[in-house]
């Protein structure tokens, strides 16, 4: 019963680890904006503009590509980008790399290894400004 609850446990934690958006930020900051143009290719933007950042999120397999891309287009407004220029880097896998649930401190698999595959989408985007 008790290795049932734990095992139960454990999947709990992995499924709203999986469930959940990593964002991290490098560039740097300006007021924030109302509005961020969304591109997919810089031929898209009609006027000069500058590089003041990049955005990277994770997420597991379980979180919808549109959900990140919106959680990155609030942090872009936050960071005063006037437009976002997003790259799908698709899905990776790591053997005990990146922890979802880093306040949980390292996961394992039922037979408590930390070092079995998860996979991850990853969703790069390139905060500009406009001159």
């Amino acid at each position: 019963m008790r290795r049932f609850i734990v095992s139960l446990s454990l999947i709990s934690v992995v499924v709203l680890a999986s469930c959940t958006t990593k964002i991290e930020y490098r560039g740097e900051e300006y007021p924030p904006t109302e509005s961020v143009k969304v591109v997919t290719d810089a031929k898209e933007l009609d006027r000069p503009f500058d590089v003041i950042g990049y955005l990277n999120a994770y997420a597991g397999d379980l979180v919808a590509k549109s959900g990140m891309q919106k959680k990155m287009i609030v942090m872009a407004k936050a960071k005063g980008a006037d437009a976002i220029m997003f790259e799908d880097m698709g899905k990776t896998e790591s053997a005990g790399g990146r922890d979802y649930a880093h306040s949980m401190g390292p996961m394992t698999d039922y037979q408590g290894n930390s070092d079995f595959a998860r996979k991850e989408k990853r969703i790069r985007g390139i905060l500009i400004k406009f001159r």
